[in-house]
């Protein structure tokens, strides 16, 4: 049926191209938005609530057909892809249930194709839809956090657009966005927050209706950057979406916008560099640039040649004021002044070791003078340096590792070891060769030039931090770990900074194992000889339900039969959930049943009842 629109659009002389997919004509509330950004992403289209509850009709957006059907236990499981007549894509996921005619279509595939997974492209004439027409049931399939609907608008490249700019008035929202955090950043080796090469996180007072200002005048010199921390909120809505729009002036002249308006996909990861990476790594927060750092190629940059970076002068005062704007236009302003001035650190206690930020080495040092002389060993020279800057008790030595990668530091006593092994240009490809690794970088494994730095203790490889992103994997071969076991059951997993172990690879070539990761950080190998746990649930005449877990490598595979035929198995991969369903309904679901259970190791797990 085609559903009618009431209320809403009742007064529009002319009828909106596009309906809100989910209860049209009602006032809907979102848990997700445009360009939000999430823990490796910018979030794509918006999340739709359904009241806690899966089975809400959902109508094609569009006249148009799908033209593509995805199934998966994770991502947006069961989700369907639309063309329309202008040139436009609206994607519908997390669905519960299709359309019969759809679900007939994909049953049919999966027996055929022997598969729970898949992905199938219709022909344009075999699922066409009018403008209202159901299609689905909203549900909390694949990688879903609740019931909801999630949706896109996207363009003819498959690029992701702002639904909210389309119109619905199924949203409302009048709110400005929050403001929690400002953050001042020194951007090279020369400049200073406070008389420190750190980064200063300011306080924020709140003025009333979306007006802020920090908590005091900051002193700083040379090329500064600004970050903020914040979140929109909607009516009647108490989650925290995204901001889309940034403008940064200074001294009332614009030096910066950015407008996350549509983000292609393959540019996701860029959010990495948009964003302080270290923060969200270590606080689980996301304090967004407010200007275009090394690496950033993203395209939502109104005015690329605005670079963002503030020049401090000594003794000049600088108007900073930042604007953020929602995807309603609601507007919240932030305030404040910069003052030229370099200053003696306050309140000066570093973390005492090295450390890498950027192009640059530091070292933080307590001693009782605060002049001590270091001296970096650079190959076959070595350079002695003064602090960068100190108090009575400690010092700060800044490196530029464009001049070099020092093996090792001395300052008065202490030694120390910094492991650089090559420096690796971004944008093309880089293979290092080591006695105990090889690293293959292909053309855009990095966002900027990395300082390549790994060492090897007792079972455990790393391979420089953990905070700085990747943009596309890497290869690593390690040679000749070691092995208090065999290799049948070993395997390479990665080291969390809570110290957790998730499964990488079980490849092995000869003595040496090979992986790919997009993260930097801790490796080690580990050991998984345990087959997967297999437990079922219930049984009625006509489906069974199982829970599938691997608590070290994880599933890796499933496979069912009743009396020796393929039978389909539903995977919700978040509940670690297997249910069947049978291709003729009229059959009851009896005969020997047998279901195999494979781990990302190799261990296999077989369960097997007459039913």
């Amino acid at each position: 049926m085609i559903f009618t629109i009431l209320l809403l659009f009742s007064d529009d002389k002319t009828p909106p191209y596009y309906i809100f997919p989910i209860q049209p004509g009602q006032q809907n509330h979102l848990s997700g938005s445009m360009g939000e950004l999430r823990g490796s992403h910018f979030h794509g289209g918006i999340d739709i609530k359904t009241g806690g509850v899966e089975g809400l009709p959902v109508y094609a957006a569009a006249d148009g057909y799908v033209y593509r059907i995805k199934v998966s236990p994770v991502g947006y499981g069961n989700a369907l892809y639309m063309k329309h007549p202008n040139g436009t894509i609206t994607v519908y996921g997390h669905l519960k249930d299709f359309n019969p005619e759809i679900a007939r279509y994909i049953l049919d595939n999966q027996y055929q194709k022997e598969s729970f997974s898949i992905e199938l492209f219709p022909s344009s004439s075999q699922f066409a839809f009018k403008k209202g027409e159901q299609i689905a049931l909203s549900g909390n399939s694949g990688s879903s956090g609740g019931p909801h609907l999630h949706f896109e608008i996207r363009d003819a490249n498959e690029a992701p657009m702002n639904p909210l700019k389309f119109g619905f008035k199924e949203v409302v929202d009048n709110i400005p966005p929050s403001v929690s955090q400002i953050a001042i950043v020194p951007l090279d080796a020369e400049s200073r927050v406070f008389g420190k090469y750190e980064t200063y996180r300011s306080g924020i007072v709140g003025l009333g209706r979306g007006k802020y200002q920090l908590d005091q005048k900051v002193k700083a010199s040379g090329s500064i950057g600004i970050e903020f921390t914040g979140f929109d909120q909607a009516n009647y809505n108490y989650n925290k979406n995204g901001i889309n729009k940034v403008e940064l002036e200074v001294n009332g002249t614009l030096v910066y916008t950015h407008d996350i308006y549509k983000v292609p996909f393959s540019h996701n990861r860029y959010m990495h560099v948009f964003t302080d990476y270290e923060v969200w790594l270590h606080k689980r927060q996301k304090s967004q640039r407010c200007y275009q750092a090394d690496g950033n190629r993203l395209p939502i940059f109104p005015r690329p040649d605005l670079k963002g970076k503030i020049h401090v002068q000594e003794g000049q005062s600088y108007q900073v004021t930042l604007k953020l704007y929602d995807s309603f236009d609601n507007q919240s302003t932030v305030k404040f002044e910069l003052e030229g001035s370099q200053v003696m650190p306050i309140s000066y206690r570093p973390s005492l070791g090295i450390s890498v930020e950027d192009n640059y080495l530091i070292v933080n040092t307590q001693e009782d003078k605060n002049t001590v002389e270091s001296c970096f060993y650079v190959q076959h020279f070595e350079e002695g340096q003064l602090p960068s800057y100190s108090n009575q008790q400690y010092q700060t030595y800044i490196w530029d590792l464009r001049k070099g990668l020092p093996d090792s530091v001395r300052v008065g006593d202490q030694m120390f070891y910094t492991h650089f092994k090559s420096t690796v240009p971004s944008q093309q490809a880089f293979h290092y060769f080591h006695k105990d690794v090889e690293i293959a970088f292909a053309h855009n494994s990095l966002f900027d030039t990395l300082y390549l730095q790994h060492q090897l203790a007792q079972d455990t490889l790393t391979v420089n931090q953990a905070d700085i992103p990747l943009f596309r994997s890497i290869e690593i071969t390690w040679k000749n770990p070691p092995l208090d076991r065999g290799q049948k059951y070993a395997g390479v997993y990665y080291i969390n900074r809570h110290n957790r172990l998730s499964f990488i690879s079980k490849q092995w070539k000869g003595n040496n194992i090979s992986f790919k990761t997009i993260e930097l950080g801790r490796f080690t190998i580990d050991y998984d000889s345990i087959p997967p746990q297999i437990r079922m649930l219930r049984k009625s005449a006509s489906q069974v339900r199982f829970k599938i877990e691997d608590p070290k490598s994880g599933i890796d595979s499933y496979r069912a039969t009743l009396d020796g035929k393929w039978l389909l198995m539903h995977y919700d991969a978040k509940r670690d959930l297997l249910w069947s369903e049978r291709k003729d309904k009229t059959q009851p679901l009896q005969g020997l049943f047998q279901l195999e259970v494979k781990d990302k190791q190799g261990n296999r797990k077989v369960f097997e009842k007459r039913f």
